[in-house]
């Protein structure tokens, strides 16, 4: 596993590519890390607020799992990522994203609410701009729904 499920982030402390992730992901840069297996820093903004999160793939099961754990709010959020990755019958791959926080700032729990439609609006819109990109290197033309 040598890229990020999303990202494509290049290796070697390189700037990455958000692509499909901008606005709200920005600045993506790799690092090395001793324990996982691709580590990234990326600027997010989102809801009028900037934090610095990083981001390290901790398990990847190939081709249907991959599991990734981020650090924000200056350690005071720390969460995992499960991208679930579904081959369907018409050669395309469903993608099911959980999050789940293991430790956050008060004030995030209690606006949890809010957090989880900013998330889940995020990755709508960074899903379907994958989808969209991938159709447009095959010529097909088709795009998320």
């Amino acid at each position: 596993m040598d890229q990020h499920p999303v990202a494509r982030a290049q290796r070697g402390g390189q700037p990455a590519k958000a692509g499909v992730t901008d606005p709200v992901l920005r600045d993506m840069l790799d690092r090395p890390l001793e324990q996982s297996l691709l580590g990234l820093r990326v600027t997010v903004d989102a809801a009028g607020r900037t934090d610095t999160i990083e981001i390290e793939v901790i398990c990847a099961e190939r081709p249907a799992k991959i599991v990734e754990q981020n650090t924000g709010a200056r350690g005071r959020r720390i969460a995992t990522g499960t991208y679930m990755l579904d081959q369907l019958p018409s050669a395309g791959t469903r993608i099911t994203f959980e999050y789940a926080w293991r430790q956050a700032p008060l004030g995030e729990r209690l606006a949890s609410p809010l957090v989880r439609r900013l998330l889940r609006r995020g990755n709508e819109r960074a899903m379907k701009r994958l989808a969209e990109q991938l159709a447009a290197r095959r010529g097909t033309g088709v795009t998320a729904g």
